[in-house]
């Protein structure tokens, strides 16, 4: 998932990204309301934007109804200002969550995860890309999502409709690692029947009926990724 972090303290701003980092995300940090509004034009852009408020040049405030003017990208508040009145603004001002400062890590990493889940935001895409319906190679794997069929060295897999949907996401961006709830939330859309250990139930069944070592690979505490070689 690609976050923008805009936060002008720069030790802070560092020992975020790389917290976040760590954890798969792919950050991008500026320290300015101008860098945060050019990379609204980024390809691809932020998916999430984690904003704070006390910015050298615009207000956060102003700047969050700058951004909800400009496009949907969910944004997440981070600041120092506790007050109710303060909370209250954000979320006026087009946040789609606000937390304060001083937070765990554990904290910042459950919002992000939550805004992920209710948001409709498809970073900037109303319908899929077109190489999202195109014939995936990785290695000995083919994937035709066309056909909804799956060979592997040449031979046909016969996978469920889930199973299937797993590994095509996967398949889309080899070598990428996909999170956990972002694979839930893109293959059990409803979120009834999705879960972890759903998930897990899947990618074990793939792993055996694709009958590739280390085809899929496990992200240890975050994910799943095809590997491409």
């Amino acid at each position: 998932m690609r976050l923008l972090l805009v936060e002008d303290d720069l030790s802070l701003r560092g020992a975020m990204r790389e917290a976040l980092t760590r954890l798969g995300y792919q950050v991008a940090g500026v320290g300015t309301a101008s860098d945060a509004l050019n990379q609204l034009g980024a390809d691809p852009p932020p998916e999430i934007i984690l904003l704070d408020v006390g910015l050298p040049d615009v207000d956060g405030f102003e700047i969050c109804e700058q951004i909800r003017r400009r496009s949907r990208i969910p944004i997440i508040m981070v600041s120092a200002r506790i007050a109710v009145e303060s909370r209250v603004k954000g979320l006026n001002a087009g946040a789609d969550d606000y937390l304060a400062k001083p937070f765990k890590l554990a904290e910042l990493v459950a919002r992000i995860q939550s805004v992920a889940r209710r948001s409709d935001w498809t970073g900037g895409r109303e319908e899929p890309a077109p190489e999202d319906r195109s014939v995936k190679h990785v290695g000995p794997l083919v994937v035709d999502p066309n056909a909804r069929t799956v060979t592997v060295h040449g031979a046909p897999k016969s996978l469920t409709r889930k199973e299937f949907d797993v590994l095509n996401l996967l398949a889309g961006r080899p070598g990428e690692v996909f999170r956990r709830e972002e694979i839930i939330g893109q293959v059990w859309r409803s979120g009834g029947e999705g879960g972890e250990r759903t998930l897990e139930v899947h990618i074990a069944s793939l792993r055996t009926k694709l009958g590739v070592r280390n085809l899929i690979e496990t992200a240890r505490g975050i994910g799943y990724r095809v590997t491409t070689g």
